[in-house]
């Protein structure tokens, strides 16, 4: 009976130690714990003079997800979407809860089409730009028009270098 219980608590203690360490790992990664939807991977693009931290969407799981069941998306954060190649990829609301800017851009990551101040109730009416996009990202709502971006702009994407 005493060997069962100094197990039990030896691996409740080894539960905790892995836990905290996980916790410590990815604040320092600066990923927000709080958030079960944050995806891992993490870059900064760059338009104009404004700098945007975002999460990257590569996979069609990631992808269908976007920011649904989120409720909020801070100032200066964003959803950079990466596509396998051009096309007219068409965004919608579902599962929205606050509205964003959404801004395609093509190949060489210049601005081709922006729809400001998308609404979730606008579901489940789908949004395209008008010629075909490799990128997109999802930005809080104005943020496009408070920062100037304009069709032609470039972004600089930088991924998050590894630590």
């Amino acid at each position: 009976m005493k060997f069962k219980a100094v197990v039990l608590v030896l691996a409740i203690i080894a539960i905790i130690v892995v836990m905290t360490y996980a916790l410590t790992v990815m604040n320092s990664n600066n990923i927000d714990v709080s958030s079960d939807q944050a995806l891992s991977t993490i870059g900064t693009v760059k338009i104009n003079d404004s700098e945007i931290r975002v999460e990257v969407a590569m996979t069609g799981a990631e992808t269908a997800r976007g920011l649904g069941g989120r409720s909020s998306l801070l100032e200066g954060k964003g959803m950079w979407f990466v596509f396998p190649k051009p096309e007219l990829y068409g965004f919608w609301m579902k599962d929205m809860n606050f509205p964003i800017d959404i801004i395609w851009f093509d190949e060489n990551a210049n601005i081709v089409a922006i729809r400001s101040n998308v609404r979730p109730e606008t579901y489940p009416e789908v949004f395209y730009p008008s010629v075909k996009a490799l990128y997109v990202l999802e930005v809080p709502a104005h943020f496009a028009e408070k920062h100037g971006f304009n069709i032609g702009d470039s972004a600089e994407i930088h991924p998050q270098a590894p630590k």
